[in-house]
């Protein structure tokens, strides 16, 4: 009897074993099916051995052609699921890709001591610059947020855009908005971040002394919230909110302010140094100076009388003493 040999199936060695193996036990079978044949039956009622091997090899063939097929299939199912995951993480991180192809480049922006600044934004927001300031933003605002970092004092007019707040970062102090028009006052030498909302609403969010997680305090116009950096506390007052921006019409206002915090002010408005004795740095001072009509003299002049005393200049600096506030 003339037998087909099993052809092995593509695949693992052990397939072609397995294949090499059914093959011999087959063969084995039919040799002695044969030999009882030949004594126990006559030619024509013989059992038709080649016709029952090549059934059951098609069915061996078939068994592993129908697993060599899910094979297949299951491969063809991975390669879609990898695609289809390596797409949605690369739309999920579409904007950081976006940056690291095309970064963005980060811009600063400084108003010297006796300068102000305008900046425009990539948004259309405008921010003014007060003094002695600094503004870092980046050149295109990317992602789901515009961020930018103040160091001093800025007047914003932020323009509104919906999904996408318009977050500034002030030291330890993020202040976040949608679209308003707001001052911002954070030196790094004051004890103090002010935060003034002329329309418009605001979140300013600080750090908790007692928890971790952080204050958020929501200030609307004509109120003021002001974060001590010392003892990391928040607390919101009732301002006249326009005469917070005075400075950027060239003017300064002191309302009960202590001197010792006005002379920071006329320091970085007349790009000078202004010295006082200790006793008198305590006592506050109620005055407006226009910067655009009375010059440095007259604004020295109106200081002294608030402290009965008087102002001398030796090697560059304006020394400022007096009997003291009763």
């Amino acid at each position: 009897m003339e037998r087909k040999p099993l052809k092995p199936v593509p695949g693992k060695s052990s397939d072609k074993k397995r294949s090499v193996f059914l093959e011999g036990l087959i063969a084995r079978y039919f040799d002695k099916q044969s030999e009882n044949d030949d004594a126990d039956q006559t030619e024509g009622q013989a059992f038709d051995k080649n016709k029952v091997y090549n059934k059951v090899l098609s069915g061996i063939r078939e068994k592993e052609n129908n697993s060599c097929r899910r094979i297949y299939v299951l491969r063809v199912a991975a390669s879609i699921l990898l695609v289809f995951s390596l797409s949605f993480v690369l739309y999920m991180k579409k904007n950081e890709i976006g940056n690291w192809l095309n970064p963005v480049r980060l811009v600063e922006a400084r108003a010297a001591k006796g300068q102000t600044v305008l900046v425009k934004l990539e948004d259309g927001s405008r921010v003014w610059l007060n003094s002695d300031s600094r503004l870092t933003y980046p050149e295109r605002f990317e992602g789901e947020k515009r961020e930018i970092h103040l160091t001093g004092e800025a007047y914003f007019e932020v323009v509104h855009l919906a999904k996408k707040p318009f977050i500034i970062e002030s030291g330890e102090v993020k202040t976040v908005v949608l679209g308003t028009s707001f001052n911002i006052k954070a030196y790094p030498h004051n004890r103090k971040v002010e935060v003034t909302v002329l329309t418009g609403k605001v979140a300013v969010i600080t750090p908790d002394s007692k928890k971790e997680t952080a204050n958020t305090v929501y200030v609307t116009p004509d109120l003021k919230a002001t974060y001590a950096r010392d003892h990391v506390g928040i607390q919101t007052t009732s301002v006249k909110a326009k005469e917070s921006i005075g400075w950027k019409e060239g003017k300064m206002l002191f309302n009960n302010t202590p001197l010792g915090q006005a002379i920071e002010e006329i320091e970085r408005k007349y790009n000078v140094k202004l010295s006082c004795s200790d006793r008198i740095r305590e006592c506050t001072i109620t005055t407006t100076a226009d910067l655009n009509d009375e010059g440095l003299g007259k604004v020295l002049k109106v200081m002294a009388t608030t402290v009965n005393g008087s102002v001398s200049y030796q090697k560059g600096t304006y020394y400022l003493d007096g009997k003291g506030c009763e």
